[in-house]
């Protein structure tokens, strides 16, 4: 769990933005994954959902691996590439560091739907 101030330092650190709808956010990685011979540094992610989850699990992953595997399944784009590649070609080509890049935007992206439901329940939405 962050707390808000290296949050915010890494934000900043890795250009994290979430939309406005709460829906994504994006960033960038500081050392690229390298896929096909290609270093890709832009990425866009999404809350892992149940499916996730359930993939996670039925792939008998210890917990630490099912929280990389859940953040790299929320990977909506990376790069320039059409398709997102798969758990196991991401795993292999994103640097251990840049996963700090891929929390940072997940955190952002949680603490922002956090405050829409709050607005939401409260009225002020």
């Amino acid at each position: 769990m962050y707390d808000e101030k290296d949050l915010e330092a890494d934000i900043k650190r890795f250009a994290v933005e979430v939309a406005d709808d709460g829906r994504s956010a994006s960033g960038r990685l500081l050392f690229g994954a390298d896929v096909d011979g290609t270093l890709h540094y832009d990425f866009a992610l999404r809350l892992p959902t149940l499916a996730d989850q359930m993939a996670a699990e039925e792939r008998g992953l210890a917990p630490l691996a099912q929280s990389i595997y859940l953040t790299l399944a929320s990977i909506t784009r990376l790069g320039s590439l059409t398709e997102v590649p798969d758990y196991e070609v991401l795993r292999a080509s994103i640097a251990a560091p840049d996963f700090d890049a891929l929390y940072a935007a997940s955190a952002a992206l949680k603490k922002k739907r956090l405050s829409l439901s709050d607005a939401a329940t409260s009225g002020a939405a």
